[in-house]
């Protein structure tokens, strides 16, 4: 899925559509529970976040969404992230044979399913995997400075 936007005199701005729509009591406070425990974001972007996650998942089925510190992403089903298999996979050139025998759970199907979602959702996921290698040499900076 591609954003939209509208080019403006010095920014470019996603183009937004409000929608009012009903829900049922139960289901609103379904919702405002689970995005008061996951985060402080306001009711439209929780709704926002809510509708574009099921979108993603329902262009890429066997994809997920989990909640972590280091925010939402998007994972295998019963499975690790998709940043991690599409890093493991990039370290073995994606050779399914290769793959397959270092890493009996990483299926043809589930990889080309973190592959799909990969290539449609690039820059979020170089960026995950940019993310965690910054933090694997902060880590290294400071165990190296303990003398560890």
């Amino acid at each position: 899925m591609h954003a939209m936007f509208a080019d403006t005199k010095h920014t470019r701005q996603p183009v937004a559509r409000t929608v009012s729509f009903r829900i049922p009591d139960e289901v609103a406070r379904r919702v405002a529970e689970r995005a008061g425990l996951l985060s402080a974001e306001s009711g439209s972007d929780v709704y926002r976040r809510v509708i574009e996650e099921w979108l993603r998942m329902q262009d890429h089925p066997g994809i997920r969404f989990v909640h972590s510190p280091t925010g939402r992403r998007a994972a295998l089903v019963d499975g690790p992230d998709i940043w991690e298999v599409i890093l493991i996979a990039r370290a073995f050139d994606f050779d399914r044979d290769r793959l397959a025998a270092a890493y009996p759970w990483l299926t043809a199907d589930r990889l080309d399913t973190a592959r799909r979602y990969a290539e449609a959702y690039a820059e979020e996921i170089d960026e995950r995997i940019a993310e965690n290698a910054r933090a694997a040499d902060e880590l290294e900076r400071e165990l190296n400075a303990l003398g560890a």
